[in-house]
């Protein structure tokens, strides 16, 4: 498109230009970029016998990177990580994805000193995204002031699902509610006080924590990554260590003791940009490349 002199705008959702993983993880812990061929290989990403594609595999998305003359990101954290790999910091911009306010709405919950708290997990069952973590964290504690509702489906993480399944069997405060619609999600957030995020991997900029955030629901997120530019410690929820069950286990704790003080934290969400915002801001991108 670039050759026909056709201006182009690449947005990056999340870090598989960089990462044949996709999510910078080389299975036990973060990573900050491919910084060559051989740290793939040497972190068991990809196979020695595979060095050939995945140089290939890299040139190719370097021409990608290269034929387009904006590339938005969707946090500071993903704009970093791709500056720090090459991308060029005078035509990368931030434009957070918007959130669509005609499945999202204020749930008004407020909590009283020795509330029954609901924490909820929405998202998909999935290893990399740490319910395993938060399963742990509950399991740990002895209050029974607290109650987990687990939405979402493991598709093919089999054995997971019924390591989720199993855990839940075993603690009458977990309930796994199985599926739910993105048209649901207002009504399903009603009902919890409190929105975990519990990814061990790096999450570009959370949907499910930009949904919680406008229906008014205080977010538990990991402390790396796109959510803490949303999630601020203490202020509108708590940020932890991904992979920390201690940690997570602490702040759930907190909460329990005291539930009243999710009220300052719902007090002081602001609203997440709204999806029209969005819309605008690409709009002013395409008429400047137009011109």
């Amino acid at each position: 498109a670039r050759e026909m002199g056709i201006p182009v705008t690449l947005t990056l959702c999340d870090f598989w230009l960089l990462c044949p993983r996709i999510n910078l993880f080389a299975g036990r812990s973060t990573c900050t970029g491919p910084d060559g061929v051989e740290k793939c290989i040497a972190e068991g990403c990809v196979g020695p016998g595979q060095r050939g594609v995945l140089a290939r595999r890299r040139i190719d998305t370097r021409r990608i990177l290269d034929a387009a003359q904006v590339v938005v990101a969707p946090s500071e954290f993903v704009k970093t990580v791709f500056v720090s790999n090459g991308l060029e910091d005078d035509k990368t911009l931030l434009i957070r994805h918007g959130t669509d306010y005609a499945v999202a709405h204020k749930s008004g919950r407020r909590s009283q000193p020795g509330s029954e708290i609901t924490f909820g997990f929405v998202g998909t069952i999935l290893p990399i995204k740490g319910l395993h973590v938060l399963l742990e964290a509950v399991g740990s504690l002895t209050e029974t002031n607290i109650r987990l509702r687990i939405y979402g489906e493991a598709f093919h993480e089999v054995e997971y699902g019924n390591y989720v399944r199993d855990f839940a069997e075993r603690d009458p405060r977990i309930e796994v509610m199985g599926p739910y619609e993105y048209e649901d999600f207002a009504s399903l957030a009603a009902e919890l006080d409190v929105v975990v995020v519990p990814s061990i991997v790096y999450e570009s900029s959370s949907l499910v924590v930009s949904l919680a955030l406008a229906c008014g629901v205080p977010v538990i997120a990991p402390n790396v990554g796109g959510p803490p530019e949303l999630v601020r410690n203490d202020v509108n929820g708590y940020t932890f260590t991904p992979g920390d069950v201690t940690g997570l286990a602490a702040i759930l704790q907190r909460i329990a003791i005291d539930p009243s003080a999710l009220n300052a934290l719902r007090d002081a969400i602001i609203e997440p940009p709204r999806i029209e915002e969005e819309s605008f801001a690409y709009d002013r991108v395409y008429r400047e490349l137009a011109l």
